[in-house]
């Protein structure tokens, strides 16, 4: 596939197998007509490719398991390495599981809190009050 490069941009490589690494797009030259291409990554070695993007690092990453499991990260907390080299694991995995595609989005702040919103309709309004019965009116 092809990307738009940015000055800013790093190239992000994925494995089948849950590992990821961000490369710096200097390490790609630029292939002419008759070029023969760059080794991005040792597949024999590593498992193959589940995907490849440019990406900068304020980005999030979102990664996408052949099992369903999706998670999101950000894309700086994935370690820039070499362009041969494995990388580091950002996708844990089951012994059958692989990732199967990737995307880049931008990066969102979530907002974290240990409240539970505020409900404004409250079903248990005047539980506490109790209600009179004639019983209890006699033991007055």
């Amino acid at each position: 596939g092809m990307s738009i490069l940015r000055d800013s941009g790093r190239v992000l490589t994925v494995s089948e197998t849950g590992y990821g690494r961000l490369s710096p797009i200097e390490n790609y030259r630029i292939q002419n007509r008759g070029g023969k291409g760059l080794l991005n990554y040792h597949v024999d070695k590593y498992g193959y490719v589940a995907g490849i993007k440019v990406v900068d690092l304020t980005d999030d990453v979102i990664l996408i398991s052949e099992e369903g499991i999706l998670i999101r990260i950000p894309a700086n907390s994935i370690r820039i390495c070499a362009r041969p080299s494995k990388g580091v694991k950002v996708m844990r995995l089951g012994s059958t599981d692989k990732v199967i595609t990737l995307a880049r989005t931008e990066h969102e702040e979530s907002e974290t809190t240990d409240e539970l919103p505020e409900d404004d309709s409250n079903p248990d309004e005047g539980a506490d009050e109790k209600a009179e019965t004639p019983e209890d009116q006699k033991d007055e």
